[in-house]
């Protein structure tokens, strides 16, 4: 009897480690934006859309001092090469406004270049963007 409680209870351990390996393997896709000045910052993007006749989409994403925003882009994310090329196929450009000056990317290359180098993670699922 003790042994059949023992082996059930193995049984349900196993499952349950399988069920949180299978979920922490479809992780999102994330890119974050880490403010560490004195003062509020603000990662504006522009994106296209694929039908011409729509207009161009800007997202603003406030950022106050010593603080930090997500965006979240959704399960399945990895940042493998062509999932980056992908994601910055549909950007026009980048802007990062400071209170003192303003970093604008307009460039594929630049974009690509810029968010390859700051790739985290195990699972390779986050752009980490430090604003000093």
């Amino acid at each position: 009897m003790e042994e059949d409680i023992q082996i059930s209870f193995l049984n349900k351990l196993s499952c349950f480690f399988l069920i949180v390996l299978f979920l922490g393997c479809d992780t999102p896709g994330k890119i974050l934006i880490k403010n560490e000045t004195q003062d509020d910052v603000i990662y504006r993007y522009y994106k296209k859309e694929t039908d011409e006749n729509v207009a161009i989409d800007t997202v603003s994403i406030h950022v106050p001092a010593l603080s930090e925003k997500y965006i979240i882009l959704g399960f399945g994310s990895l940042w493998t090469e062509s999932q980056l090329k992908s994601y910055i196929q549909n950007l026009q450009k980048i802007e990062l406004i400071k209170a003192t000056d303003t970093i604008v990317l307009k460039d594929k290359v630049e974009i690509y270049n810029y968010f390859k180098k700051r790739i985290k993670g195990v699972h390779k699922d986050e752009i980490e963007i430090i604003i000093k």
